[in-house]
């Protein structure tokens, strides 16, 4: 599953716009600095890991430089611990509607989403799909009426030929499979 399959950047910066810490927090530097990883689009999809000790230097400066292994350890608790604090509030944003794709950091050090936000991302294309074909079967039973194939009265189950003929069967069929590798598709929470 690819995250681009469930947000894009344009909806990362709207979270970043939202994000309830001063620019000059820890917090919303870590995002920022993240963002900066994501140049486009297809960026995120990258599942190489931002390594740790690069964002430590980045949002602790010249202290962190030079750590040794004492320090090191240090700065990856800080570290973790402020990464903690943002998925905190991003999963609180999620909540109130502030970041509705359910954006958060990953263990990759990575821009990922929420499996609850997966899960109704998921579900909602799920409802989207049964009714389209439930209306591409109104709409093939009633051409067939007016083509005088079909009398009203008769009950008969239309046999898909309409979307068929269009492509859409098709693309109900890739959204039926990208739901269902979404389902199977382990969460990084």
């Amino acid at each position: 599953m690819l995250t681009t399959d469930f947000f894009l950047l344009k909806d990362f910066d709207e979270v970043l716009k939202k994000f309830p810490s001063r620019r000059s927090s820890q917090r919303y530097i870590l995002l920022h600095t993240l963002r900066k990883y994501h140049k486009k689009d297809e960026d995120l999809n990258n599942t190489a890991p931002i390594p740790s000790e690069e964002l430590i230097k980045i949002l602790w400066g010249k202290k962190a430089i030079h750590f040794d292994k004492k320090d090191l350890k240090k700065y990856k608790k800080a570290f973790s611990a402020l990464k903690s604090s943002v998925n905190r509030l991003l999963k609180d944003m999620h909540k109130k509607g502030l970041n509705p794709k359910g954006i958060y950091i990953i263990r990759t050090n990575r821009l990922g989403v929420i499996e609850t936000a997966k899960e109704d991302i998921i579900e909602q294309l799920s409802i989207k799909i049964n009714a389209l074909k439930m209306y591409l079967s109104k709409v093939e039973t009633k051409i067939k009426r007016d083509e005088g194939g079909l009398s009203p009265d008769k009950e008969t189950e239309p046999e898909g030929e309409l979307y068929k003929d269009k492509g859409i069967e098709k693309t109900i069929q890739e959204m039926e499979e990208l739901i269902q590798k979404a389902r199977g598709a382990g969460g990084d929470e």
